[in-house]
């Protein structure tokens, strides 16, 4: 029995080029992204004031967070709202 061959835009080298550079940007932007999480939530045992108030604010924060993302991912779509956020996360970072 021979195996179907796929016919189109997803066999070729360029494709597989662009998959893999996709793949190594979305892997670095998830390994940053994830780093800069756990920190904050590790550093939270260093920010002045009561530990639980401030991990009870966290908490809050990233409940809230996680609601407007979903708006946004749905009116927006992903790609806007993945770098809308990454544009702000760069500005509140100068900021700092």
């Amino acid at each position: 029995m021979e195996e179907p061959k796929v016919k189109g835009r997803c066999c070729g080298p360029a494709w597989t080029y662009k998959l893999g550079v996709n793949l190594m940007l979305m892997t670095a932007v998830w390994v940053a992204a994830s780093f800069n999480y756990y920190l904050i939530s590790f550093y939270m045992k260093y920010v002045p004031g009561d530990i639980f108030v401030n991990n009870s604010v966290s908490c809050v924060a990233e409940l809230a967070a996680d609601l407007l993302s979903c708006l946004f991912v749905s009116r927006l779509g992903i790609k806007k709202s993945f770098v809308g956020s990454f544009i702000l996360a760069a500005v509140g970072g100068i900021c700092i």
